[in-house]
């Protein structure tokens, strides 16, 4: 049987070997068939269902074919819009769970609601640029989320953030630094969109705060956005694609996807995690330990030289 999803390498890749792509699909098929083992044994409503549902399956199939034929930007975007307003139509009341005084205007919270799902569609995208970082991070965000969630009592999206996990983690196998297959953006953007649609129905439930949701993604956040910021501020062509994420200027400076990746876990799992703790209980407080979580990264991804133009030796350097 051949296989036409191969990532070959060009001047922007990390990689140096022609890699399988789109493998992805695979935690789609395994939490698919999870989730619907635990819908017959009416351990998960058929509401989420409907809600998270065909949006995955939207997003997937787009990406699919993205990775096969290279879709305009544009008709990414309307996919992606179509699918964040399925969700939102079919979830329950959205409003309030980023900005409380939004709730008077539904049009303008739903906006909001779409922005942050859209940008974390996307942002898984940007970041999955070197081995096992997508898959770790997405296997650490879903597992504290089911932690935090099993700990408010709410066994329903403990279960789909845990089985989530569980797809992420085997696939990780494969995808550990030097990758055999690659998440491509059948993976890469369904996972954004589902770990924004389990956090943010984890938020409207109150089992987490916006800021703890924000703390567990701090790594991708602040190098995808200082990073944007930057490109954006010195006119570059942002949207083009590049190697000047804090995490690819550090693959290339080591010459390791697996020491990246590595420092990414730990980063996660020994700073923001005991910080997401505490913000989700110290709830008061939450925007200050917010800043102190994600101040470091900030100047590790500024001190990096994060969207700063690529030099002809970073360009040369190819990596694993």
């Amino acid at each position: 049987m051949r296989y036409d999803h191969v990532d070959i390498p060009n001047k922007r890749s990390s990689h140096i070997h022609p890699t399988p792509s789109g493998g992805g699909i695979a935690i789609l098929v395994g939490w698919i068939m999870i989730v619907a083992v635990m819908w017959f044994m009416d351990l998960v409503p058929a509401g989420i269902i409907l809600a998270m549902g065909p949006p995955t399956l939207i997003i997937s199939a787009i990406g699919y074919i993205d990775d096969k034929v290279n879709l305009s930007s544009f008709l990414r975007l309307v996919t992606q819009l179509l699918a964040v307003t399925w969700f939102i139509y079919f979830s329950d009341d959205l409003s309030t769970i980023i900005l409380p005084w939004l709730a008077v205007v539904p049009f303008l919270a739903a906006l909001v609601v779409a922005i942050s799902l859209i940008w974390l569609i996307n942002l898984f995208n940007f970041m999955d640029g070197i081995d096992g970082i997508a898959a770790s991070e997405a296997t650490f965000v879903l597992l504290a989320i089911g932690v935090l969630s099993g700990f408010a009592g709410s066994s329903v999206l403990m279960l789909l953030s845990f089985s989530l996990a569980g797809a992420c983690s085997g696939f990780l196998c494969w995808n550990w630094p030097p990758a055999k297959i690659f998440l491509g953006n059948v993976g890469a953007a369904s996972l954004g969109f589902l770990i924004g649609a389990i956090g943010l129905t984890a938020i409207e439930v109150g089992d987490l705060t916006p800021f703890v949701l924000v703390i567990l993604l701090g790594v991708f956040l602040v190098d995808a956005t200082v990073t944007l910021v930057r490109r954006m501020a010195s006119g570059q062509r942002w949207y083009s694609a590049h190697r000047t994420h804090t995490y690819q200027k550090l693959a290339i400076r080591w010459s390791s996807h697996r020491r990246v990746t590595l420092i990414v876990c730990m980063v996660n799992v020994g700073w923001l995690f005991s910080l997401a703790i505490s913000a989700n209980y110290l709830t008061d407080y939450s925007w200050i330990i917010a800043s102190m979580a994600l101040a470091p990264l900030v100047l590790i991804a500024l001190f990096v030289g994060a969207g700063r133009l690529e030099t002809a030796a970073d360009i040369d350097n190819w990596q694993e």
